[in-house]
């Protein structure tokens, strides 16, 4: 079966092409910062072929043409008709409540994922945007929703709830909800395979580090408790995020600075976290300038590096024991230097970095903890387009078995 995947961003619209009986993504890429004008387009396929240019791309409409152009071309496409594509599927960040499992797109659901667009307006309105382009380009062919907040459906009400009004949990549905549900589910069953461990008896702590960063907490094989809450923004700090902040600091940043609430959410989404103090997105960067001595950048590394200590204690504190630390994500999964100051230092609660296995790893999966370590960790990179893929695949296949 071959899916075609998209992956919404607040200004970007990625997409892989995955075969998903042989497990093969044919090709992947996409537009980045659309509707700026440093706007570019990236594609490769498996065949070795590799693409970036500078375009002006307006819209999300703009770089889905660009994107059916670039899979379909006669020289480096991958497909030679939309008759080659099977099923549509689409990363979705946040499903509410209702939305428990990977799910066809009908008017209702594309309805749902507007509403949901309160709780997440950088990614859930770009994404109906984005379903709404394809059933007009890819007319006639199936849509799948796959939700990023099904896989922390699972956390208990203890976990979920926040100490405020009832009303506002049991008439307007405001809790913590959770986020890179299907990285984390993905990662999760690599480990089961890797480690030939039971899946219900799984107690792990999983850390998705990159632009968005998140820490998971597993009890028993199911999502237990996880640092992002109602929105992605809160929790660790991020690329461009504040994570978790006295609240109180909101109406205050409106005040001085005359905002609207759209415009201080707005700030603390796409102008905070690592850019706010670096002046930079990239952490890459952030610890080259670190290690020649930038001031600001070694600030940032402590201040990143105590909060990630804080969030992954939290998450391990109500698992009596746990037995494994995963990293993932691409700060997780690339950044070594990141890595062993992240864990480091972390031995009077039995973990133990080992520096000498961490320095070879670089976006494969590995075991990087000391032998004396007492909590083992593995580096498992994620791959959430085969996963929604792999969903979307199911799902079809449940279909067919229901219709037969």
């Amino acid at each position: 079966m071959v899916v075609l995947v998209f992956n919404n961003g607040s200004t970007s619209l990625r997409f892989s092409i995955v075969d998903t009986d042989n497990n093969v993504v044919l090709a992947n890429g996409g537009a980045e910062k659309i509707g700026t004008i440093s706007s570019y387009f990236k594609y490769e396929n498996n065949r070795g072929y590799t693409q970036k240019r500078t375009i002006e791309i307006n819209n999300s409409n703009d770089a889905l043409e660009l994107i059916i152009k670039s899979i379909f071309d006669v020289n480096v496409g991958v497909l030679n008709s939309f008759n080659d594509i099977d099923v549509i599927g689409h990363r979705i960040v946040h499903g509410g409540e209702k939305y428990f499992e990977p799910t066809f797109i009908d008017a209702g659901v594309l309805n749902d994922i507007e509403q949901l667009s309160l709780f997440s307006p950088l990614h859930n309105k770009k994404i109906a945007e984005n379903i709404k382009n394809c059933q007009i380009q890819f007319y006639g062919k199936e849509n799948i929703a796959v939700f990023d907040t099904s896989f922390h459906l699972t956390i208990p009400k203890e976990n979920y709830l926040y100490a405020i009004p009832r009303e506002l949990y049991e008439k307007y549905k405001i809790r913590k909800y959770g986020f890179h549900g299907i990285s984390y589910n993905y990662v999760l069953n690599r480990y089961i395979e890797i480690s030939e461990s039971e899946l219900t008896k799984a107690n792990v702590v999983m850390c998705h580090l990159g632009g968005g960063s998140s820490i998971c907490a597993i009890k028993n094989g199911k999502s237990f408790d996880t640092t992002m809450g109602l929105s992605p923004l809160s929790g660790l700090m991020m690329a461009s995020r504040s994570g978790s902040i006295d609240p109180s600091m909101i109406p205050y940043i409106m005040n001085t600075y005359n905002m609207s609430v759209e415009e201080a959410i707005n700030m603390l989404n796409k102008n905070s976290g690592y850019f706010a103090i670096c002046n930079s997105k990239d952490a890459k960067e952030i610890v080259d300038r670190s290690l020649l001595g930038d001031e600001q950048a070694i600030l940032l590394r402590n201040m990143i590096n105590n909060d990630f200590k804080k969030h992954l204690l939290s998450m391990m504190a109500n698992i009596e024991k746990v037995d494994a630390i995963i990293m993932t994500g691409g700060i997780s999964e690339k950044n070594t230097e990141q890595r062993e100051l992240l864990l480091s230092n972390l031995s009077q609660f039995g973990i133990k970095l080992n520096k000498d296995k961490n320095n070879k790893v670089f976006g494969v999966e590995a075991i990087i903890s000391d032998d004396e370590s007492n909590i083992p960790i593995y580096v498992i990179p994620t791959n959430e387009e085969k996963e929604i893929a792999n969903q979307c695949k199911k799902l079809v296949l449940k279909k067919g078995e229901k219709n037969g």
